[in-house]
């Protein structure tokens, strides 16, 4: 079967996907950014659940979709694993330079692929056939439609107890006064864990008392905790 002119000076999807694939990523970043960095979310709501973990990777696949295959012409098959290869790059890239937390990226990992596949299953249905692409347009600002939704979903609260007990060869006035405030934990005086330095566990920074309790604060991601 011969090609007509047009498809014949129709770039292929390897020349696509190198624009596709960094404009899908950027894209990616920015939502990032206004999605998941305002540190003070009214009702006690800290999760973007709905508008980062839902909508967030269904608005990545579908930029990248309708960028690689404007046309509708690929296998949904192919749409999902382009929409996981570009959902991947971003993991890597938020870990590298976003410094997101192995812990954050292993609890949101499950979410992205499967909003990916979504956003990929959306996208390509109504690219063949309904030949539309305004229900994709939608599908990329859905993150930002889904954060007035987040208030609704307050963060759950969970009340725990952890006990550990170390003796210490000292006078109790020695020990209280090195207890009672701990400022300016420096990341070497911290010893090397697989809890703290792969998986992502928050790190302390610092420690004091505050009524009968005592308050950690700890960095994940570059952001305190």
């Amino acid at each position: 079967m011969s090609e007509t002119p047009e498809s014949a000076n129709r770039p292929s999807l390897a020349e696509r996907l190198i624009f596709a694939i960094p404009a899908a990523l950027i894209y990616g970043v920015i939502l990032y950014f206004v999605v998941w960095f305002p540190d003070e979310r009214p009702n006690g709501s800290s999760l973007p659940f709905v508008g980062g973990l839902v909508f967030f990777p269904i608005a990545i696949t579908s930029v990248v979709t309708i960028l690689a295959d404007p046309r509708g012409e690929g296998s949904l098959w192919r749409q999902i694993k382009i929409g996981w290869i570009c959902i991947t790059l971003f993991i890597v890239l938020s870990i590298v330079i976003l410094k997101e937390g192995g812990i954050c990226i292993a609890m949101a990992a499950p979410f992205f692929y499967a909003g990916s596949a979504l956003g990929a299953f959306i996208s390509s249905l109504s690219l063949r056939k309904f030949r539309s692409r305004s229900i994709i347009s939608c599908l990329v600002i859905l993150p930002l439609a889904g954060l007035p939704a987040e208030p609704l979903i307050p963060a759950p609260t969970d009340e725990s107890q952890v006990q550990t007990v170390i003796t210490i060869n000292a006078p109790v006035q020695t020990v209280w006064k090195n207890t009672v405030q701990i400022p300016d934990i420096a990341p070497q005086e911290l010893k090397w864990t697989f809890s703290h330095n792969i998986v992502g566990v928050p790190k302390l920074v610092d420690a004091d008392w505050r009524g009968k309790a005592l308050a950690l604060s700890g960095i994940c991601g570059g952001r305190a905790v």
